[in-house]
């Protein structure tokens, strides 16, 4: 192929990408062809590009605003400049630049190396992990546990001090029955959190009458790991005495 060949092969497979079509993009690219990303810890197999590429447009809302800013092309390699703004179903919005070098060999692309801001894709990527660790807390205090397991993989765990580790249904159980002990709605304020990777601490405080006529206060710290979009575990710390007092006999 000529340089202009190997110009249009190139800015055509963004386009298909960008257009949704996957299966011909990946028609555009060599069997054994590889992708670097910037920020990436490996160089990517043409399964692992389709992979990404199948994910990333899965988050998408809709069809995404794709820009050639430039190219330049000389002998096999193909230099795109492009920028791309997309709305996602996560409700952020996803802005960047980025600057590609493809190298074709025998009609079809054969490496790319993908340069880009890595700072947006993090944030507009990444799953928001506070807000679905507020979540949880929220419909755990509205009585909705149906929407709180569904937020619990298959093998969720709770550890909290006296009764060590419970699994999913032990979770379920123990919301159950304290929601039960309640006189309304308990009063629930977050404090604060920390957030790094997929660990969640949440600092939060409870309030609550209860049918027994007792008040019950209390203050947590609660660690949550997640899996994918999923908690994993949750561990949770607090002073055990207050809620011996209130809910015991």
């Amino acid at each position: 192929m000529n340089t202009e060949a190997n110009r249009k092969l190139a800015v055509t497979y963004f386009e298909y990408i960008t257009s949704n079509r996957l299966n011909e993009a990946l028609e555009m690219l060599a069997e054994d062809a590889t992708q670097w990303i910037q920020g990436s810890p490996r160089t990517m197999t043409k399964a692992d590009i389709k992979q990404l590429l199948t994910w990333e447009l899965g988050t998408f809302k809709g069809t995404p605003a794709f820009k050639i800013v430039g190219t330049t092309a000389e002998g096999n390699k193909v230099a795109i400049e492009c920028e791309l703004d997309a709305p996602m179903t996560n409700g952020k919005r996803y802005q960047n630049k980025y600057h590609v070098l493809c190298e074709v060999e025998g009609g079809k692309i054969k490496r790319l190396m993908e340069y880009c801001d890595t700072a947006p894709a993090r944030a507009a990527f990444s799953p928001d992990y506070l807000g679905a660790a507020l979540s949880y807390f929220g419909k755990v205090n509205s009585g909705d546990l149906d929407g709180a397991m569904s937020m619990l993989t298959a093998d969720a765990t709770l550890w909290l001090p006296g009764r060590g580790t419970l699994d999913k249904k032990g979770i379920r159980e123990l919301y159950s029955g304290a929601q039960g002990m309640f006189e309304g709605k308990p009063s629930f304020e977050i404090l604060g959190s920390t957030v790094q990777g997929n660990r969640v601490a949440v600092e939060c405080e409870m309030k609550a009458d209860l049918k027994n006529g007792k008040r019950y206060e209390n203050q947590y710290h609660m660690l949550f790991l997640f899996d994918g979009d999923k908690i994993k575990s949750i561990r949770e710390y607090t002073d055990s005495a207050p809620a011996a007092k209130a809910f015991g006999g």
